[in-house]
């Protein structure tokens, strides 16, 4: 399972995203990417959430 959102206090120039969601060695992560012309999806950032955010995640399931 996996969550997505449009993240628009980081950039003034492109439409940002986020995806939270386990990988396939079950951890959490959140992933920032960018849609760029072409389909390419450009990634801006990956890493392991944050207690606040994993408490999020789960209350969003």
């Amino acid at each position: 399972m996996f969550l997505t959102f449009a993240d628009p206090e980081h950039s003034l120039q492109e439409q940002r995203f986020i995806i939270m969601g386990e990988s396939a060695k079950g951890r959490l992560l959140v992933v920032a990417y960018t849609d760029r012309a072409g389909g390419i999806m450009r990634l801006i950032s990956a890493r392991p959430v944050t207690r606040k955010e994993r408490k999020a995640y789960e209350s969003d399931l």
